[in-house]
């Protein structure tokens, strides 16, 4: 399948160099674009700012202290530190606790949740794709050491020698949520035994209203991080992420002059007034209780499909097939009848509208997935009649182009988030 490429776009759907309308359940690719790839409201603010650079750890903008003085009154924390990536503020969370505590470790690499409790661990997190987010979320390591390796332990591991923690509220390729028992009760025994060693919630995927609330670890009572990683939505589909936690470690004297909580373009005044702007109107039209809502109309129009799928917890659904090549066909036969939706490159096909889409398109998407996801039972059921089927949970895996992987693993070099398809 051809990387598909986009032009233009409006109102939930998406044009491609041909004029091909798409509606979108990607939200501009993996739930980067809260209201679509080309919103009004987004252009007129571009529109109205002056665009200048100006290197964000020397200077201030007008824009960038609005943002960070709205991301204190929405998040509750008392700092805020301005990046472009979540990959970029994942890393500066780390290399804050690591130079506030002195300890390089961190707690990370949370399992898919069927999978706990198996042994060895199978840390299956996304924080990013940089080496640092890699290493923190358990899938790389360094010269010498395995991919749980000396920087990055299993939850519980060597607290003597850990300085913070990072999870996700859900698991990001399925869009399931952790298991109270035994994964989110552990979590608020650990803060409970380790106060010392801070937890932060990446909600750079889930966070914004994405489930239907603010922030995606509010699902969990009792559960309260010290530190929330902000991104993809909170920049309306730009580039912006925010690293957001106590004042005592933020703005530390040593963590100021060592943990570098910038980059060349913290505080860029197109993105930070963006970031104001998509603050407001999320509240103003009130789209976290809108993604709720919606969230349940979804579920009750994916009740009737026959494959296991995670969802009811706001604009977000991930739908497990057989394997990956199954997957990626459901994701071409979408395709090919108008709707996008997210590859993940692994036995789940995942779905995130923006939160301002209407109850006609979220009923109309549904409609193409299903009948979408029919055609592809009706393929393989087709091929194993005549003995064509090769296996490999749908399909040959050579001839789909993907890797060969275990039924339920993950292709090497795709990333977990998803890939558009």
């Amino acid at each position: 399948m051809d990387k598909l490429t986009i032009s233009s776009g409006i109102h939930g759907y998406v044009y491609d160099e041909q004029y091909k309308q798409y509606l979108d359940f990607t939200s501009g690719g993996i739930f980067e674009a809260p209201f679509g790839i080309q919103d009004p409201g987004i252009l007129e603010v571009l529109a109205g700012v002056r665009p200048y650079a100006m290197y964000g750890a020397h200077y201030d903008t007008s824009q960038a202290l609005r943002l960070t003085a709205m991301l204190k009154e929405l998040t509750g924390m008392e700092s805020v530190a301005l990046f472009s990536t979540g990959s970029e503020a994942a890393e500066a969370y780390w290399r804050a606790n690591r130079v506030y505590t002195g300890k390089p470790n961190i707690w990370g690499g949370m399992s898919d949740p069927d999978k706990v409790g198996e042994a060895p661990g199978n840390p299956d997190a996304m924080h990013g794709v940089t080496l640092g987010s890699l290493i923190m979320a358990g899938r790389m390591g360094w010269p010498g050491m395995d991919p749980a390796g000396a920087f990055q332990g299993r939850f519980a591991q060597d607290p003597d020698s850990t300085s913070c923690a990072i999870w996700e509220p859900y698991h990001a390729p399925s869009a399931q949520f952790h298991k109270i028992d035994p994964t989110i009760n552990r979590l608020k025994t650990l803060m409970d035994m380790y106060p010392n060693i801070p937890h932060c919630s990446d909600e750079v995927q889930g966070g914004m209203g994405r489930t239907g609330k603010l922030f995606g670890y509010q699902w969990y009572d009792g559960l309260k991080p010290k530190f929330v990683l902000l991104g993809k939505m909170l920049g309306g589909g730009l580039p912006l992420s925010a690293l957001c936690g106590p004042k005592e470690i933020l703005e530390d004297e040593l963590v100021i002059e060592n943990a570098h909580l910038h980059s060349t373009h913290s505080g860029n005044p197109l993105m930070a007034a963006v970031g104001c702007h998509v603050i407001e109107r999320i509240q103003k039209e009130f789209l976290v209780e809108r993604s709720l809502e919606l969230g349940q109309m979804l579920e009750s129009c994916l009740n009737d499909i026959k494959q296991r799928h995670h969802c009811g917890r706001g604009l977000l659904a991930g739908i497990e097939f057989e394997g990956p090549v199954m997957a990626r066909k459901v994701v071409e036969a979408c395709r090919c009848r108008g709707l996008l939706v997210v590859d993940t490159g692994r036995k789940w096909v995942k779905i995130g509208p923006q939160l301002n889409i209407t109850s006609d398109q979220v009923f109309d998407g549904c409609k193409i997935l299903k009948a979408a996801i029919e055609e592809v039972e009706n393929e393989i059921e087709a091929q194993r009649d005549t003995g064509k089927e090769s296996g490999g949970g749908g399909g040959d895996l050579q001839a789909a182009g993907v890797r060969d992987v275990p039924e339920d693993g993950k292709p090497q070099g795709t990333e977990d988030e998803g890939q558009t398809g």
